[in-house]
């Protein structure tokens, strides 16, 4: 029954499969015939007037190489010289050449254009962030300096793996007794590519996969070049089935490696998260910071997120470094060490389910007291943030309380004794073997099915909540910065337009760290799961990878908090760097420095730059996805 299950999910995948390659073709048709007159307009001298316009259109440049590639492929591939058409040769020297510069510019291309887009954010930062002449910066010389600056170099890595490929002879292609047309005994010669050296082609693709994925780049090429050199394959079904059979085992074998690592990432994310928020915490504590509902919330945050980290980096030292599951002299089922375990995971639970609601709390206070008219004084006093805080964690606690109550720590049947290699124990030495069990294991399954139920619907509708309310912020931040600008003079205004702004991203951030949570419940909840399958690996694997992304989401708040908050600065400045004296000082002359460019901006000017800053912020949140995605998937 397995093996047909497995046999039906591969079929399953290679459906999707066929249907992916016709989005991809319908998408990169749209995207080209959008691409083309993006680029007349961005080529216009009246747009030409800035480094941000020079990246932008170099990106489109990028872009209409890629999806032409993409394009051209598809349109040969599928219906100019289709594989299963036996009156085509689809194996002609100058298609595989095609092939072969095309898989180059598109990879290139691609690579560039991540990059170029980094620049873009970057110089766009600083010339939001520099004080003084910019001018440089805004130059299009610049944009265009480092648009060739970044195409060199990735088409010389891209060189410099496809110089080792040539197109050769292999056989001989012969029509099909059905096809019309050809003379008697009729024949082409059949290219293919094929590597010059394979010594040198293994270490060459091995540094530059190394390389394609450390910069975040996509590396398809092995992926297209087996699959044209697989499609004139013919296999039986027998070898099909053994194939699927023995694909299965290295799919559940592949993730199982992969979580391996991630048990790593997510140690070394924790200790670095670890590391930044007790002094993100410690700022947010401090008076200066403690004056308004967002703050106390912010700070809920903050401590459910150090509970989470603290309690993962425990556990991941205790069960690798302190007590190793394979140390023969170690008793790694102690009763003290059970019963952290239990602490640590109801810390983690509870802290880790609050953090999201917080955060959800955390976004709405903000979109209402944005979005109500008149005064919200009530809205934003600290008491409120801290009695929602200490809401969500109680029902987040009486919840976690209602499976773990049900464990205790007892005595197992056996004693555990140290191997003859261990020394120092005395002799016929032996230690109490502790586990986790459930009082009344009757009502094991009753409690614990409510329980997952529960959790489940609690991610899934976090996961469907954080995109709405992004999306009303959005809305909302877009609105009040003509108001920031209309009261441009009023300090509050402009500080509550930047706010809002901080709590838009870790909304988004937020997004990005539930949506596969949801996800994962959903199908745990509402889809069969047959056992021993890889659907029931991936979701059992789910909790890790999820566990990560909270991690790197916890991780952010202090940056976020940092880079977009003044007031948060301020206090960092006043708590760690400078005299309080020195800090007015230099508060002082940012003050100035910041009438003085609004004074020789005119309005238009000031919305102008506004609107290109927003702008280059979206696009770089796309950029963070996609990037992100390709990057793990290449680390992996």
């Amino acid at each position: 029954m397995n093996e047909e299950l497995d046999e039906n999910l591969i079929n399953f995948i290679n459906n999707i499969a066929k249907n992916v390659f016709l989005v991809q073709l319908v998408v990169s048709v749209v995207g080209l015939i959008m691409t083309v007159p993006h680029l007349i307009v961005l080529l216009h001298p009246s747009m030409r007037t800035s480094s941000s316009n020079s990246l932008m259109i170099g990106i489109a440049l990028c872009d209409l190489t890629v999806l032409s590639g993409s394009v051209y492929e598809r349109v040969l591939t599928d219906w100019i010289l289709a594989p299963d058409n036996p009156c085509v040769n689809d194996l002609k020297y100058w298609y595989q050449l095609s092939i072969l510069v095309d898989d180059a510019l598109r990879e290139g291309c691609e690579r560039a254009s991540f990059w170029i887009g980094v620049c873009l954010a970057f110089t766009r930062l600083l010339i939001m962030k520099l004080s003084g002449n910019t001018e440089f910066l805004s130059k299009p010389k610049t944009g265009f300096l480092l648009v060739s600056f970044i195409l060199v170099l990735s088409s010389a890595h891209t060189i410099y793996y496809y110089s080792t490929f040539r197109i050769g002879q292999w056989g001989q292609w012969e029509p099909g007794h059905e096809c019309l047309g050809f003379p008697e005994n009729y024949s082409e010669d059949l290219y293919s590519r094929k590597v010059t050296d394979q010594y040198t082609f293994v270490a060459t693709q091995n540094t530059y996969i190394f390389v394609n994925g450390i910069s975040g780049a996509d590396c398809k090429n092995d992926v297209l070049f087996s699959k044209r050199v697989g499609k004139n394959i013919i296999k039986t079904n027998h070898f099909r089935k053994e194939m699927n059979k023995e694909l299965n085992e290295k799919l559940i074998n592949f993730i199982n490696d992969i979580a391996e690592n991630v048990f790593i990432i997510q140690f070394v994310v924790s200790s670095v998260g670890l590391f930044i928020n007790i002094p993100h915490l410690f700022i947010l504590f401090h008076s200066t910071m403690r004056t308004s509902s967002t703050n106390s919330l912010m700070i809920g945050i903050a401590l459910c997120d150090l509970a989470v980290l603290s309690s993962n980096v425990y556990e991941r030292v205790q069960s690798h470094w302190l007590l190793p599951a394979n140390d023969p002299c170690v008793n790694d089922n102690s009763y003290w060490y059970q019963m952290s375990l239990l602490v640590s995971d109801i810390l983690r639970e509870t802290c880790e389910r609050a953090s999201f609601w917080i955060g959800i709390f955390l976004a709405l206070t903000r979109l209402l007291i944005m979005k109500l008219p008149g005064n919200t004084s009530g809205l934003s006093k600290p008491i409120l943030g801290n009695l929602l805080f200490l809401f969500v964690l109680s029902l987040s606690s009486l919840h976690t309380a209602y499976l773990y109550s049900g464990y205790r720590i007892t005595p197992w049947g056996t004693l555990w004794e140290p191997e003859e290699i261990c020394t120092g124990f005395p002799e016929n030495y032996t230690e109490q073997i502790y586990i986790r069990d459930f009082i009344n294991n009757k009502n094991l399954f009753k409690v614990t099915t409510k329980y997952v139920f529960i959790n489940g619907v609690s991610r899934i509708l976090v996961s469907l909540l954080y995109p709405f309310l992004a999306i009303f912020l959005i809305i909302e931040i877009r609105q009040s910065a003509k108001f920031a600008l209309a009261a441009l003079s009023e300090r509050a205004a402009e500080e509550r337009h930047r706010t809002g702004r901080m709590i838009l991203v870790m909304t988004v951030f937020y997004v990005i760290a539930s949506l596969p949570g949801g996800a994962s419940d959903f199908v745990t909840l509402f889809v069969k799961i047959k056992p021993n399958s890889i659907l029931e690996t991936l979701v059992g694997y789910g909790s890790i990878f999820i566990s990560a992304l909270f991690c790197f989401n916890a991780t952010s708040h202090g940056f976020i908090n940092f880079t977009m908050s003044s007031k948060y600065r301020k206090t960092v400045r006043e708590t760690f760097c400078c005299r309080k004296g020195e800090f007015r000082e230099s508060s002082v002359s940012i003050k100035q420095s910041a009438k003085r460019a609004l004074a020789v901006l005119s309005k238009k000017e000031y919305m102008e730059r506004l609107r290109t800053g927003r702008m280059i912020f979206f696009m770089t949140i796309l950029y963070v996805i996609v990037s992100a995605s390709l990057g793990i998937s290449n680390y992996f």
